[in-house]
């Protein structure tokens, strides 16, 4: 807008005034004595809305764009921890069904016969000629798990057998495996314990009343299958009363047996 030069009272023309906004007032020698002139600077802008609307819609656009990142990435923990939450769901089922179906359950024995050689000749004082009586056992194992197999480590076994309380014999125990839900005959060699065995024991062996008897046996054993094996080391105690010991088929009245680990 240009410059115009303001007249006097006297009717000369004055320069306008040298600040870039100047406003003159007063009466004027013109028609329209009310008329006013304003100056604006060239560099000067204005803008139409002003910088600060700009930032009030920003801040009305941020909060539903920070709840749309927000509703994304909870979607996405939340299909994290499903997927976790089923593999261990998964994985837990799992080792329930192998436990259930493997879960090793171990053998029962009884006594089943017993036979004594040589025992007339010992009361016939000939114990200490070399012949010592000879304790034939023979023992039923059972094995109760319906996929997992039993075996005896006989190698490091050992059985012995007790009348009134003194062991009267004693011997090994032979190497064993028993297949799954099945029952198997063991049969145990033990012989007479030389020069430790009184005369009134070697007499009430031979006597026609029934005699109870004590065995035990210490073996180490092996539950086993694909899933699971299980090592132990087995004692099994047998109290059983018989009629006699010089027939040659010994019945066996009762009996009791048990086996710890």
């Amino acid at each position: 807008m240009e410059e115009r030069d303001c007249p006097s009272e006297d009717g000369k023309d004055e320069p306008a005034p040298s600040n870039s906004m100047a406003l003159v007032s007063g009466p004027l020698p013109l028609e329209n004595s009310e008329t006013y002139i304003v100056q604006i600077p060239r560099d000067q802008v204005y803008r139409i809305p002003p910088p600060e609307n700009a930032e009030i819609v920003e801040s009305y656009r941020r909060p539903a764009q920070d709840k749309k990142k927000k509703t994304n990435f909870g979607g996405s923990c939340w299909w994290i921890i499903m997927a976790f939450a089923l593999i261990g769901l998964t994985v837990g089922i799992s080792v329930g069904v192998v436990r259930a179906l493997y879960n090793p359950k171990y053998p029962t024995f009884s006594v089943t016969q017993i036979h004594v050689k040589n025992l007339e000749q010992s009361i016939n004082g000939h114990h200490g000629s070399g012949s010592s009586p000879e304790y034939d056992v023979t023992l039923q194992a059972h094995n109760p798990n319906e996929r997992m197999d039993v075996s005896y480590k006989g190698a490091a076994g050992k059985a012995s057998i007790e009348f009134n309380k003194q062991k009267i014999a004693r011997g090994g125990v032979p190497n064993l495996t028993q297949d799954p839900n099945s029952s198997t005959n063991i049969s145990l060699i033990l012989h007479g314990i030389k020069g430790s065995i009184s005369k009134d024991i070697v007499n009430s062996l031979n006597d026609t009343k029934p005699k109870s008897m004590h065995l035990k046996i210490e073996v180490p054993m092996e539950v086993q299958s694909w899933a699971k094996t299980v090592q132990k080391d087995m004692n099994i105690t047998c109290d059983f009363k018989v009629d006699s010991l010089l027939r040659k088929k010994t019945k066996v009245l009762s009996q009791e047996c048990q086996t710890n680990f």
